[in-house]
């Protein structure tokens, strides 16, 4: 919750900046850095969701497209509520008291 908090902190804070990104108009390649640099997070934040990769997908994925509609509309009451949202989201095995094996 602190790093999805701080992401979007940070892209709320240089908000011109991450608005031309999320917008495609980086430099050539840059694409394929962020796809990296998404990948690489996604694979930190597993061990947050105990190793669940298809949750942590998820969430990565939903917070990637969160932050872009509220860098590109500066909706600050919005990111509230995804990062309420986010903070509720448990994994399946955690929620339900199953497990995975």
């Amino acid at each position: 919750m602190r790093a999805a908090r701080a992401y979007l902190d940070g892209c709320l804070e240089e908000r011109e900046l991450a608005a031309l990104f999320l917008r495609g108009d980086g430099p050539p390649g840059f694409d394929v850095i962020m796809r990296d640099r998404l990948r690489t997070w996604a694979q930190r934040n597993a061990a947050l969701f105990e190793d669940d990769r298809a949750l942590v997908v998820v969430i990565t994925g939903a917070l990637a497209a969160a932050v872009s509609e509220i860098v590109l509309t500066d909706n600050r009451a919005l990111a509230e509520d995804v990062l309420a949202i986010i903070g509720g989201i448990r994994p399946a095995a955690s929620a339900t008291g199953r497990s995975n094996g």
